[in-house]
């Protein structure tokens, strides 16, 4: 993945967007990015406006349905910085759009089937590390 700002490749895991804090904070948003923005935000209106849950078909408020990444797909960016309609509809081919029940049911499922429920290991037993 490369920096948004320089373009440079991003070494550290810890950062997902910029390659340095020297980039970060070189990158105030500029009013061309908000308007930028302002669209992508609307593009993704648009889009929940005219889905419904993939999985129960419940479309009454499309407004809060929810973006979920199939199993086995690399997750990009996050939504709010996908700026472009291209970059924004290759994110979305790697997708379902669920409500929020459905969505939180899968996650639900997928931690049950972990097992551990992605809690940390002094809360499961209540147990705290020494």
């Amino acid at each position: 993945m490369n920096c948004l700002k320089c373009g440079r490749e991003i070494v550290d895991i810890k950062r997902k967007i910029y390659c340095s804090k020297k980039c970060m904070n070189r990158a105030g948003w500029s009013r061309k990015d908000k308007a930028k923005r302002l669209r992508s935000i609307k593009f993704r209106e648009e889009i929940k406006k005219q889905s419904k849950c993939t999985k129960c078909g419940w479309k009454k408020y499309p407004e809060i349905l929810e973006f979920h990444h199939k199993k086995g797909e690399k997750k990009g960016r996050p939504f709010a910085h996908l700026l472009t309609k291209p970059a924004f509809e290759k994110e979305l081919k790697k997708c379902d759009i669920l409500c929020p029940n459905c969505h939180t049911y899968i996650h639900y499922l997928e931690r049950k089937k972990n097992k551990d429920y992605n809690v940390p290991k002094y809360i499961q037993y209540g147990k705290k590390d020494s």
